[in-house]
């Protein structure tokens, strides 16, 4: 009896370990063609919105940039979006993770002509 209690105590713990990793982990996101709305920075952290709808729900519709203030990739990449608000150019491609708040951030912004 003991052996078959301590087998379902394992098991419960495994489910509940995969429910836990699972509801904890990030999806990726990519999408093409996009029309800046807005820019701004709050707190070193810059975010945009775009006009036509995302293939993901993204928290209060925006995407982040995070970190301005010290990692020059990321200012870069910020920089590439507000390109792209001053030449009036579409985002031909963005990449961004989504965490399981629902909270987008950029990892890839692209423009062209």
């Amino acid at each position: 009896m003991e052996a078959k209690h301590l087998a379902l105590s394992l098991r419960s713990v495994a489910c509940a370990a995969a429910l836990f990793a699972f509801s904890t982990m990030a999806i990726a996101a990519d999408d093409t063609n996009k029309t800046l709305q807005s820019t701004a920075v709050q707190y070193g952290t810059g975010y945009f919105k775009v006009v036509e709808p995302l293939s993901v729900n993204c928290l209060y519709g925006v995407i982040y940039v995070n970190n301005l203030s010290n990692d020059a990739g990321q200012r870069s990449m910020f920089a590439t979006v507000l390109a792209a608000q001053a030449s009036g150019l579409k985002i031909s491609r963005v990449s961004y993770d989504v965490d399981t708040a629902g909270r987008c951030t950029a990892n890839l912004v692209e423009i062209s002509q």
